[in-house]
């Protein structure tokens, strides 16, 4: 699969890294020079050669920085999956509002760039603190968009090396939000409201049993 990356920061040059595995990745930059090394293109040419859309940008919070992003993928994002991966809180409907004709999903948002960045064999990853000997498989991976492309994200989810888990159409990208603020709050004890709690990056919240989907 073609797989387009927008942005070229720590998380998307980890996923893209763990995605070039199995797929052909390309990187999307406002400027390519920046990036040396990695073969990164304008933003509206990676968009154009994309199967499947990858954001890992900064965040944004309002309507209007999210209609600016849409506008800088340029016209050739029709009818594609776009996975938003990043993480400022309560964006996910700006960002589907500014792509109708495209399928949006939520996901990479409810745990750290360490596990994405230390997945072990198979996908299979090892938790740190009181668990740190034990292989529990691979991380759980929430993610939420359109029925009728789920079969996409989930398969680039699997590829990266989580389990993934959907959870519903895209308006539940409001609940993996908030998962991921309880995860930031217990894994970043300075971005919380009580600095007591810090649990630190190494943990991740897992589905255990149930129906895989």
């Amino acid at each position: 699969m073609r797989i387009g990356v927008i942005g070229a920061g720590n998380v998307g040059k980890t996923l893209g890294g763990q995605l070039a595995t199995k797929h052909t990745v390309k990187y999307g930059c406002r400027d390519p020079a920046k990036h040396p090394g990695i073969g990164a293109a304008p933003v509206p040419s990676v968009c154009d050669w994309a199967e499947v859309l990858l954001v890992c940008t900064p965040g944004f919070s309002t309507a209007a920085e999210a209609e600016a992003l849409a506008t800088s993928f340029g016209p050739g994002v029709r009818g594609k999956v776009f996975i938003d991966a990043t993480n400022p809180l309560s964006a996910w409907p700006k960002l589907e509002g500014a792509l109708p004709s495209s399928y949006v999903f939520k996901a990479f948002n409810t745990i750290g760039l360490e596990h994405m960045a230390a997945l072990g064999p198979q996908g299979a990853a090892v938790f740190g603190g009181e668990a740190a000997a034990i292989e529990r498989g691979p991380i759980t991976m929430l993610y939420a968009g359109a029925e009728e492309k789920r079969a996409v994200a989930a398969a680039i989810i699997s590829d990266v090396g989580f389990d993934p888990r959907y959870v519903g159409p895209i308006r539940y990208a409001r609940n993996l939000e908030a998962i991921a603020e309880l995860w930031i709050h217990c894994g970043i004890g300075a971005a919380g409201l009580n600095p007591t709690v810090d649990w630190g990056g190494d943990f991740a919240f897992q589905v255990v049993g149930g129906r895989k989907g």
